[in-house]
């Protein structure tokens, strides 16, 4: 048994001993693994664990400005480890050659968002 199938029946057992009257576990079970599935089908909504990946290996989301001398990433969502999420980017320390996030906060996930709604954040800047 796989791990989706090992959730979908823990699931739906938790789901019985919390609601007696639930009458077949069997369909709450095949409508997990169904959401569960889509959800691997999505592109780019799958949280990425920071040690898998960062923005900043990703040409297509690096910015620079020339005039100030500086590159960072487009704004992405980030969580921290306190599973708070927020709009964050990172920036490279020309010094040290290292990039860091800029809130410097301790992120353990990330996830790209939409042009449209990265647009709307730095025009607020």
């Amino acid at each position: 048994m796989d791990k989706l199938e090992t959730a979908a029946r823990d699931y739906a057992h938790s789901l019985i001993e919390n609601n007696g009257t639930l009458r077949s576990n069997g369909d709450v079970r095949r409508a997990f693994i169904k959401g569960a599935e889509w959800q691997r089908t999505q592109p780019n909504k799958q949280w990425i664990d920071v040690y898998d990946d960062v923005p900043c290996r990703h040409e297509n989301l690096i910015t620079q400005n020339i005039g100030e001398g500086w590159l960072r990433t487009k704004a992405v969502l980030a969580m921290n480890n306190y599973h708070e999420i927020g709009i964050d980017s990172m920036r490279l320390d020309f010094f040290t050659d290292t990039w860091y996030w800029e809130s410097r906060d301790k992120i353990i996930a990330w996830i790209p968002i939409p042009e449209y709604v990265d647009t709307l954040y730095n025009n607020q800047k």
